[in-house]
């Protein structure tokens, strides 16, 4: 499974997230917000995904869609010969996983999972890698997002977060979507990344293994000053992180 993984390019990028003060000490009108007592996954339709893309390739000086056979347009790429937009580039489904025991009133992560080459959100990233259950017995207070990039090819081409600020909107659009899904809007996630760099220059760094991500992780919380409670004892890599050895 790790050499599966890291020859897929998984990969990933951690943000902070925090619920908003006043969310947190206004009045409560139905329930209290409290840790989710069962995990939900969804496949989410976004307005802002890495594609359809029509703009330019960087550094390149040519259209992405640099293909056309009638009112069909494609991509033509070197190892996997010519995509077609309407079936490999127009998926804007993200997949949204919380974990049972998420509390939004604690201090968060999100993982934002980048698939590799020939992959589908469905039948590898939930199905075969897992990635779900595994952040889920990860016991962190961490969520996932993992969006849908060129459709079982052979294509890591980044499509709109190739343009400045849109992986930023992406971002804000999750924390949107992920409230939704959690089932109460003042438990909205707010984007925070702690770090000097500006959002569109965070890097997405190979995940070898279990340990790795349990570092990374940690290196952030640190780097915040929030260390969330039980993730320390993550950094052997016991639980099955993303990578592990142990997933199926």
């Amino acid at each position: 499974m790790l050499r599966s993984l890291t020859r897929l390019g998984a990969a990933l990028a951690l943000a902070g997230l925090l619920l908003p003060q006043d969310a947190v000490s206004a009045p409560v009108p139905k329930r209290e917000i409290a840790p989710l007592p069962a995990s939900k996954t969804a496949l989410v339709p976004f307005e802002v995904t890495p594609f359809p893309y029509r703009g330019e390739v960087p550094d390149k000086n040519r259209p992405f869609l640099d293909v056309a056979d009638g009112e069909r347009h494609g991509h033509s790429t070197v190892r996997g010969g010519t995509y077609w937009e309407d079936q490999t580039y127009s998926d804007q489904r993200v997949l949204l996983h919380i974990p049972k025991g998420f509390d939004p009133r604690r201090p968060a992560l999100m993982v934002v999972f980048f698939h590799g080459n020939e992959a589908t959100l469905e039948r590898d990233v939930r199905n075969r890698q897992a990635v779900p259950r595994q952040i889920t017995e990860s016991g962190l207070n961490v969520v996932l997002v993992a969006p849908q990039f060129a459709v079982n090819a052979l294509d890591s081409s980044a499509g709109r977060f190739w343009e400045p600020g849109v992986f930023a909107q992406f971002l804000r659009e999750a924390g949107d979507r992920l409230a939704q899904l959690y089932g109460d809007g003042r438990a909205r996630l707010e984007i925070l990344f702690e770090t000097p760099r500006p959002l569109d220059e965070w890097s997405c760094q190979v995940i070898d293994d279990a340990t790795q991500l349990a570092a990374m992780i940690l290196e952030l919380e640190r780097a915040t000053g929030r260390l969330m409670n039980g993730a320390r004892r993550q950094a052997d890599g016991a639980a099955p992180l993303i990578g592990s050895r142990s997933a199926s």
